[in-house]
């Protein structure tokens, strides 16, 4: 019988990976670049902009969960402009199955339209499914709900874990 050989983690270079301060910031990196690789364009832009990537609610924002997984981006903000402008609806999708993720986010052009939509109740009918309607809760705050480890807070983990090395970024 062969001897067993230890595997030992070596990193892309085919280098150890650095020890201590140097190496921490070295993972830090690179599981932040792979945590990154896994989202959409979108978000990556809101990750690596200027705050961190959290955004601040200006109160005209709604998160809608439970959709119809046929919905798209464009069937989203179809329904919700009953109630006025909507300057921008997303439904995410999974990067590599193509398919909806079953929530989305609508950004109304005023804080009212908003209020008019959260005002008509907590679920609506959108393509004959019952879905939850609630304001967008800003990234980043304590009390995030849910079941959470979502890429979101994966994004904000490993981000903070960065803020918190000496020298970094």
């Amino acid at each position: 019988p062969q001897p067993r050989r230890q595997m030992r983690w070596a990193a892309p270079s085919g280098r150890a990976p650095a020890r201590g301060p140097a190496g921490a910031a070295a993972a830090a990196t690179a599981a932040q670049a792979a945590a990154l690789a896994t989202c959409e364009p979108a978000a990556v832009a809101a990750a690596t902009e200027g705050g961190g990537g959290r955004q601040q609610d200006d109160g005209r924002a709604i998160f809608v969960g439970g959709l119809p997984l046929s919905l798209d981006s464009e069937g989203l903000k179809k329904h919700f402009q009953y109630y006025g402008p909507v300057a921008e609806a997303v439904v995410p999708v999974n990067n590599n199955t193509g398919k909806s993720k079953g929530f989305g986010f609508v950004e109304f052009a005023d804080a009212k339209t908003r209020d008019k939509v959260i005002a008509d109740g907590p679920t609506q009918e959108i393509g004959g499914k019952t879905v939850e309607v609630k304001p967008k809760q800003s990234k980043g705050g304590k009390g995030g709900g849910g079941k959470g480890g979502g890429k979101g807070d994966m994004q904000s983990f490993i981000r903070g874990i960065t803020d918190q090395l000496p020298g970094g970024k």
